[in-house]
């Protein structure tokens, strides 16, 4: 029997992504993404909103790239995987965690809209970053998946 762990989101940035480098030399960019509900109560007709808090975590290229673009406010769409972990405080407790552990990343929002870092760019340097963030994206952040098919 198969199982799928995938999880897609759309929603905006907390905060700027933190950027650290890995004693293994590998890259981790980690960050809050905000998705909001929005739904009419049944009993008194009011629109209510309630926001979800989610933990991302980007690794090597998607972490430079998160690193480099992303913003605090900036919406985005991620597709990855829950991840669980635990560890133990300096004062003995033991907490856990659920990440994203984040495969696929797309920037989302217009010009102007303030999303990424190039669009505090002069114009014709806000395009041509836009032009090479686009083709990096394309080219390296979503895995091949033709090598995985089995026929």
């Amino acid at each position: 029997m198969a199982s799928v762990n995938r999880v897609t989101l759309v929603g905006r940035l907390g905060a700027d992504p933190e950027v650290i480098n890995t004693t293994t030399g590998q890259v981790v960019a980690k960050v809050s993404l905000a998705t909001t509900d929005r739904y009419k109560d049944k009993n008194t007709g009011e629109m209510k909103e309630t926001t979800e808090w989610h933990r991302l975590v980007f690794w090597n290229d998607l972490a430079d790239i998160a690193g480099k673009w992303l913003k605090k406010g900036s919406q985005i769409y991620v597709e990855g995987r829950i991840k669980y972990g635990q560890y133990t405080g300096n004062d003995g407790i033991t907490r856990y965690t659920t990440d994203i552990a984040v495969n696929t990343l797309q920037m989302l929002g217009h010009k102007g809209d303030n999303n990424t870092a190039a669009n505090t760019e002069p114009n014709n340097t806000n395009q041509q970053q836009k032009a090479s963030v686009a083709e990096y994206l394309s080219n390296s952040v979503t895995p091949d998946m033709d090598d995985d098919i089995p026929f």
